[in-house]
């Protein structure tokens, strides 16, 4: 586990978010934004992206963790937390 810079930490939550939620690419989206012009896929996506921003840059600490086995996050997140505590 190692600390991340705020801008870091953005740039690979939006990244994951646009792997998971993929919105964008929604034909089920794209053609409701194509018959109603007042819905706008592109504000969506500015809301998440100020909306994960401030969350980011009012946190405390970040941290980037990394494992092989994604088992083992758990046991990695506690140890932080304990070690975080004991300061």
């Amino acid at each position: 586990m190692t600390e991340a810079t705020d801008s870091e930490a953005l740039r690979k939550i939006l990244n994951l978010n646009r792997n998971v939620f993929n919105y964008l690419r929604s034909p089920l989206l794209i053609a409701y934004e194509f018959f109603n012009p007042n819905f706008n896929i592109d504000e969506g996506l500015l809301n998440e992206k100020t909306i994960l921003n401030e969350f980011v840059y009012n946190s405390k600490n970040i941290f980037l963790l990394k494992s092989k086995n994604p088992l083992h996050y758990a046991k990695e997140i506690i140890d932080q937390l304990k070690v975080e505590s004991a300061k």
